[in-house]
């Protein structure tokens, strides 16, 4: 008798996995390049100078943490993305729509956490592992 996959899963009751990736592809920046600032320069704040909170006025959000502490800003470049910047105003990361919250992207592209919409009529920033760290308003 040959052993296969299935027989596997009826002899020892084996039940195949498969990782899913919680991000669809239309929200994904490494697939659709239009939410990508490394790639999209309209919304890239090295290249808009508008984006950049250092070379132009800006509207978004504080972000803070737990200790009331200012860690960063979020600068709106659309109704879709946010880009981070921590406190020294560096360019970090960057935040993509994902229905009525947003998912956040280092700028590699790997998805680090997201943010839920809170009473105040802003965000919580969550990581991918649940831990609340900052709050946006």
């Amino acid at each position: 008798m040959k052993l296969t996959p299935a027989c596997l899963v009826l002899v020892l009751g084996v039940v195949p996995m498969l990782a899913v990736d919680p991000i669809p592809s239309d929200r994904d920046p490494r697939i659709t390049y239009s939410i990508n600032p490394n790639v999209t320069y309209s919304i890239n704040p090295n290249v808009t100078p508008s984006l950049n909170p250092t070379k132009a006025k800006w509207s978004g959000y504080f972000i803070f943490n737990k200790d009331l502490s200012l860690v960063g800003i979020a600068v709106r470049a659309n109704p879709d993305i946010l880009l981070l910047f921590n406190n020294k105003v560096e360019w970090i990361g960057y935040f993509v729509r994902a229905e009525n919250n947003f998912n956040l992207f280092d700028l590699d592209g790997k998805w680090t956490g997201f943010l839920s919409g809170n009473s105040n009529g802003a965000y919580n920033y969550f990581t991918i592992h649940g831990e609340w760290l900052w709050f946006l308003t």
